[in-house]
């Protein structure tokens, strides 16, 4: 045994286990076995969960103004945000707020011109500490190969007249302008050189603090092909939970009458550490990344209110919870 170290003794018979005096059993464990010992059991713990914990709901809808079925996307929205839990606002989780429980909403529209495209958008724009305005502190996170962008409003440069650059990412592809629709109204949200993105958590307020959620939903804009967007839920083992297709808008002939999907997935617990979305096939330069050519624009996000992954060994005596276990330094 190296100097300075010491051994943990760990008595099982007296953790109430029903061991009889003479079938005691001690084991005789160093500091750094003990570490990779509660990690084995926190990881198996976390995979026996999520293995065993499926998908409590799963609210879908289409629908389009010119079709006049926008209430099926509105309706299974609705139903997904009664799913959550009340609407816990902005900035850090306090007062009547408990991690774990509610939710969080994320809309693009008062995201300022400087951040609109043309300009690249933060992954970490809703991801920051209390010094910013409490509407950047949701804990929610983007990643990509790409490049995030959310479209203009009427009046990009604030002069008081229209343009110059046109919303609904037109400046990228007048086919954009003519197929997308915002939801909430005006500025949807994009990805320029991938059809790909990650979502994570964090304890709002704290970026450095992983999380997880019950359940998350994306109001998509333009899905016209069947299997082109998905959303895939991971937990924090790396395990995919869910996988789920968005619902395609069925549209006639050749117009999607700038249409609307939503999907939204929520669990009986905080699982959820990152959602995968494909978003259609194409960016918005309608440059093909996935099999369908399918260009596709997201608008509201919907997600449970953040709750801190514990570190492993937190994990492990909050399963053993109230047991009384005795451990003798030695040495």
């Amino acid at each position: 045994m190296l100097e300075g170290a010491s051994d943990v003794y760990v008595n099982f018979a007296e953790i109430g286990l029903g061991l009889s005096q003479r079938n005691r059993a001690f084991f005789n464990l160093g500091a750094s076995h003990m570490k990779w010992f509660f990690q084995f059991v926190c990881v198996g713990t976390v995979f026996f969960l999520a293995t065993h914990v499926q998908a409590q709901l799963v609210r879908s809808g289409t629908g389009a103004t010119a079709t006049a079925d926008l209430s099926n996307v509105t309706n299974a929205l609705d139903q997904f945000r009664a799913d959550l839990g009340a609407n816990n606002g902005l900035g850090v989780c306090t007062g009547a707020c408990v991690p774990g429980v509610g939710r969080r909403e994320v809309n693009w529209d008062a995201v300022p011109d400087a951040s609109s495209s043309p300009a690249a958008f933060p992954g970490n724009f809703f991801n920051r500490d209390p010094s910013f305005p409490a509407g950047r502190v949701r804990g929610i996170q983007f990643s990509t190969t790409g490049t995030f962008e959310v479209s203009a409003d009427a009046d990009s440069d604030g002069d008081g007249n229209p343009g110059p650059t046109a919303p609904l990412f037109g400046n990228h592809s007048p086919d954009n302008a003519d197929d997308f629709a915002a939801f909430s109204a005006e500025r949807i949200f994009g990805i320029v050189g991938s059809n790909v993105l990650d979502v994570t958590f964090s304890l709002p307020g704290q970026p450095g603090i992983p999380a997880a959620v019950k359940g998350f939903g994306v109001v998509f804009t333009d899905v016209e092909v069947s299997g082109s967007t998905q959303l895939d839920f991971f937990d924090v083992g790396g395990n995919v939970l869910q996988s789920v297709s968005v619902p395609q808008f069925a549209f006639i002939g050749g117009d999607s009458f700038k249409s609307f999907s939503f999907l939204g997935v929520s669990f009986d617990m905080p699982i959820v550490s990152r959602v995968r979305i494909v978003n259609g096939g194409t960016d918005l330069n309608l440059v093909q990344f996935g099999s369908a050519f399918d260009a596709v624009a997201m608008d509201d996000f919907v997600f449970g209110e953040p709750v801190a992954i514990p570190e492993p060994t937190t994990l492990l005596l909050a399963l053993v919870g109230m047991m009384p276990v005795r451990f003798r330094r030695v040495g």
